[in-house]
């Protein structure tokens, strides 16, 4: 009798302790994760970065995330942000390529698409798209009528917010790279594209620090407050160490947020994984750029 309690402990034992990693595992499965999507502004001059915190999307494959974020685009997630991909907008026969690192899908509409709604559809696609891991580029189709070319691959470089800056590639400049200025209200951080000598980390900076120039001082703010100065002290392989330099008695979540700023707009060059920071007061602070992302907080707004 005894020896037959003993089993019959140690099954309810086994049992709950499987129940208990079964739900468990189905817990993981329902989590949030987040996604960088982008919106036009209110007036259509730029592309905004807005990341989102979308609820069960961790587990899906990348056709699923890609229909979730199409019918995102669908709606504004702020007052000053458009949505950018019309409510009659209907996506079909979507599909990622692995090997060429590219989603295709086809779109169709119950009304005509202007010139202008339909280039900004274009872009909040690409960008959104070819942001998410291992994508570079979209391949487009549809039965409208449309004076667009979907013969080719639309990349990732395609609507990039270079448009605006009047610093264009030449001899002089042959790369663009991208700096993050705010917009003129200063509640988003906005990728723009400049041009520098290829891949020089200090023109970069520099042209961060600086700020807007010329027409773009219409359209951003500068992200880098004047009486903070940026250097950098040394350069090594893969590792570099940047000096910020604030004013007496400086507010510490300032340096913080230049910080942020800097590693956003040093991370695409794909140099760097490791950067150390160092303060006016002599404290340091070093960042491993292959654990964290820059861009997972950018621009956060609670998704749904």
């Amino acid at each position: 009798m005894f020896l037959s309690i003993m089993k019959r402990k140690f099954f309810l034992t086994i049992l709950f302790a499987v129940s208990a990693t079964v739900f468990s595992s189905c817990e993981k499965k329902v989590s949030n994760t987040k996604f960088t999507l982008f919106y036009p502004d209110n007036e259509a001059f730029y592309f905004v970065p807005v990341t989102k915190e979308i609820k069960e999307l961790d587990s899906l494959s990348e056709i699923k995330t890609a229909e979730k974020l199409l019918e995102e685009l669908k709606t504004s997630p702020n007052t000053d942000l458009r949505g950018c991909v019309p409510k009659e907008v209907v996506f079909s026969d979507i599909n990622y390529d692995k090997e060429k690192k590219s989603f295709s899908l086809k779109f169709t509409s119950s009304k005509s698409l202007g010139d202008a709604d339909e280039q900004l559809m274009l872009g909040c696609i690409t960008n959104t798209l070819t942001n998410l891991k291992d994508s570079e580029s979209i391949t487009l189709s549809t039965n409208l009528k449309t004076d667009m070319d979907y013969s080719e691959p639309i990349t990732k470089e395609s609507y990039q917010n270079s448009f605006l800056d009047v610093d264009k590639p030449s001899d002089e400049h042959p790369s663009t790279e991208t700096v993050y200025w705010y917009d003129k209200a200063k509640k988003y951080l906005i990728p723009v594209q400049v041009g520098i000598p290829k891949k020089d980390v200090k023109s970069l900076i520099d042209k961060l620090r600086k700020g807007p120039e010329n027409r773009n001082i219409e359209y951003f703010t500068g992200s880098i407050p004047e009486d903070y100065t940026i250097s950098i002290k040394n350069v090594n392989a893969n590792h570099i160490d940047i000096l910020i330099k604030s004013p007496p008695e400086s507010d510490k979540n300032i340096s913080q947020n230049i910080q942020n700023i800097v590693l956003l707009t040093i991370y695409d060059l794909k140099i760097f994984d490791t950067v150390k920071f160092i303060n006016s007061d002599n404290s340091e602070n070093v960042i491993d750029l292959t654990k964290i992302n820059p861009k997972d907080n950018l621009n956060f707004i609670n998704g749904s």
